[in-house]
């Protein structure tokens, strides 16, 4: 059993005035709910402290409640909030409301669950860059982060989007979705998935038969 220690201080989180850091909340059920909210833009990893420390806290039948509305922000502050998505033991149920814009979507992406308002919109599109240095350095630099870059969307929405829809989006075209059409593509994504899951799965090879020459002996 791991030790509670966390989740009985999360009863007794104050949030501090002018700290970056979400605060996570627990509400003790059959099993455990924590309950974090995320409305401003992604600037600093530190807003996430308390969440990556909650999902790493987190057993097999606890939830994880996150509220979402947020114009986006920057992957390198948000990317450790998905590691602890992914490595979370519990469930996590993302709650969309309103605009849920740029890395928002990433977040969205990776819930187990999900429930979306009437006014949900989601937008995607493609980062901006900023580096400020001489031409050689900004140019290496700059290189590199759209490798990155690129890397990041084809992961992030792989199944979701189609290839063509990802040219698209590195070209610098956005995609606007509605509740119904991301709800569509989630289910679709879904299939494609657990096909590609299913493919993945070696199936056991025969053993091959051995063919018995016959000889005809006539008489």
């Amino acid at each position: 059993m791991r030790d509670n220690t966390f989740r009985k201080s999360l009863n007794n989180a104050i949030y501090r005035e002018n700290s970056p850091e979400i605060m996570v909340r627990f509400r003790p059920m059959e099993s455990g709910t924590f309950i974090a909210e995320i409305k401003d833009p992604i600037e600093d990893p530190k807003q996430f402290s308390s969440i990556v420390q909650a999902m790493g806290d987190m057993e097999k039948d606890d939830v994880f409640e996150l509220h979402l509305t947020t114009d986006g922000g920057s992957i390198s502050a948000g990317s450790c909030l998905l590691h602890a998505m992914d490595k979370c033991k519990g469930h996590i149920h993302v709650v969309a409301t309103g605009g849920v814009h740029s890395f928002g979507t990433a977040i969205l992406l990776k819930a187990h669950s999900f429930e979306l308002s009437h006014e949900f919109e989601a937008l995607i599109h493609a980062g901006s860059l900023g580096y400020g240095s001489d031409f050689s350095e900004y140019k290496q630099y700059s290189e590199f982060s759209i490798r990155q870059h690129d890397k990041f969307i084809r992961n992030t929405y792989k199944h979701f989007l189609n290839e063509s829809e990802i040219v698209s989006l590195l070209n610098g075209k956005p995609i606007v979705l509605d509740a119904d059409e991301w709800v569509s593509r989630s289910e679709q994504m879904n299939i494609l998935i657990t096909k590609e899951m299913e493919g993945s799965v070696k199936k056991p090879r025969k053993k091959p038969v051995s063919k018995k020459t016959v000889t005809d002996f006539k008489e």
